[in-house]
């Protein structure tokens, strides 16, 4: 606590919602004043491109805030008084010392901006006063024309909704800054001239300028541009738009302090004090029944978050049986293929099996040609050895026949022999007979011719021929 005490200033940024708080609370940032680390800051978004430069922990802090105490950040009813002192706000109070302690300890010059910060000024008024800390404020100030016609196209509002939760804002926070240093800056007059403003606010607020201003001048001009203001009504716009008088003399007072008029004049203290006690005085009438409306809205959020919830869980569950569904259609891929692959391994074994089939009919013929072949092979060597029988029986009998033609002939040639011999005998004896001799001898001679030339002679040539080469052979 020393430590925030010795080193620590802080600076908060308040204004309505859609009032150029962005726009101011960057401007202030580049002047060298410590808003926190990236990753503490919101990214920019749809509504707001440029960048919201607000920190994600306050932001949620005044969030649960707010439901604490039974409000939307859009109330147009004011808060009870002393609220920062009840029961159920004490954890909250705990919360940002932690919060202050944790991030922003030994930080010279800090800032924070929340536009819910706004109506929460007081609490942390008291726990920046606890802590030693010394507070400045720099308030951004718009037309609330302007501001309930943005929240018209950004949330739907009618513009007395509008117009009430601009009331309600403004008023709350001028109420509690009465004695707190504070820069009114015109949003309208920012975009106009933003040198001009941010060095006003860097004079009041005792920030230095930078000697160096290039890397200043060039992000400004960047960031902020005459077509962010979409619109910059009038105090005659805000009267003929049938803004209601308290909020037209709000802003008439918002108006006299933007000119330099001090906000602890008594004029203008008791223009702030009037407007206040009417607004309260009349918020008591709606208290109970914003009250009950909340309840009624945070019940339905709680019925939409568990109407969320199951949402999601049947949307996972949609997504699992997706997958499943994902899974089965490639089971069925799978099945697929698999049955395909089956079928073409199917083809191919008919293939082979008519393949097969085919070489089997092949070689059952090749087996029949095979058997015929062996079948006239026995045949043949059946043939030749009947041949070979025949051959050799009628060999023998060529033999014998020989034999007995031998032996014919030999005794036949004995016969004639023994026929010459008589002959020469008889011709010994008789010299008549000689004639009759030769005529015989001739006789016989022919006799023989005829049987060498006869035709069982030469018919069993061919069989002589053969026997003797098989007796040549067995020899």
């Amino acid at each position: 606590m020393n430590d925030l005490k010795k080193k620590s200033r802080a600076i908060c940024i308040l204004g309505m919602h859609r009032s150029g708080t962005s726009a101011i609370t960057r401007a202030i940032n580049l002047l060298s004043v410590y808003l926190g680390e990236e990753k503490d800051i919101f990214p920019a978004l749809d509504y707001n491109p440029e960048g919201l430069w607000e920190r994600i922990d306050i932001n949620g802090l005044q969030e649960r805030l707010l439901a604490a105490i039974k409000r939307t950040w859009d109330t147009t009813v004011p808060l009870s008084a002393g609220w920062q002192n009840a029961p159920d706000v004490r954890p909250f109070r705990d919360e940002i010392i932690a919060l202050i302690k944790n991030n922003f300890s030994g930080i010279p010059l800090w800032a924070w901006k929340d536009p819910r910060s706004t109506i929460f000024i007081d609490l942390w008024k008291d726990v920046l006063s606890e802590l030693g800390i010394e507070l400045s404020v720099v308030f951004a100030v718009r037309n609330p024309l302007d501001v309930a016609r943005s929240l018209q196209k950004r949330d739907g509002f009618s513009l007395d909704k509008g117009f009430g939760i601009w009331f309600n804002y403004n008023i709350s926070a001028l109420r509690a800054i009465k004695n707190i240093p504070t820069v009114f800056v015109s949003y309208d007059l920012f975009l106009e001239d933003w040198e001009r403003e941010l060095r006003r606010i860097g004079e009041e607020l005792g920030i230095a300028w930078p000697l160096d201003d290039a890397v200043l001048r060039d992000k400004m001009n960047s960031f902020v541009r005459r077509d962010l203001r979409h619109s910059a009504s009038t105090g005659e716009d805000l009267k003929e738009a049938g803004a209601p008088l308290p909020v037209r003399e709000l802003y008439a007072l918002l108006q006299r302090l933007l000119s330099g008029e001090p906000l602890n004049s008594w004029a203008n203290n008791a223009a702030v004090e009037r407007l206040w006690d009417s607004f309260y005085s009349y918020g008591s009438f709606y208290r109970q029944s914003m009250t009950e409306l909340w309840e009624r809205k945070e019940t339905l959020r709680l019925r939409d978050r568990q109407l969320a919830e199951k949402d999601r869980l049947l949307g996972q569950k949609d997504k699992q049986l997706a997958e499943k569904d994902g899974q089965l259609i490639e089971k069925d891929g799978q099945l697929i293929d698999r049955d395909r692959q089956s079928f073409e391994r199917d083809r191919q074994l008919v293939e082979k099996d008519s393949q097969l089939a085919e070489k089997d009919r092949e070689l059952a013929v090749r087996g029949q040609k095979i058997a015929d072949a062996e079948r006239r092979l026995a045949d043949r060597e059946q043939r030749l050895r009947q041949i070979e029988e025949e051959i050799a029986r009628e060999g023998m009998l060529v033999e014998e026949s020989d034999k007995r033609k031998d032996e014919v002939i030999r005794r036949q040639e004995e016969e004639l022999q023994a026929r010459l011999n008589e002959v020469l005998a008889a011709k010994a004896e008789t010299a008549q007979s000689r004639d009759a001799w030769e005529e015989e001898r001739r006789i016989y001679e022919r006799r023989i011719a005829d049987f060498l030339h006869s035709w069982s002679w030469k018919i069993t040539a061919p069989l002589r021929a053969v026997l003797g080469m098989l007796l040549r052979q067995k020899r």
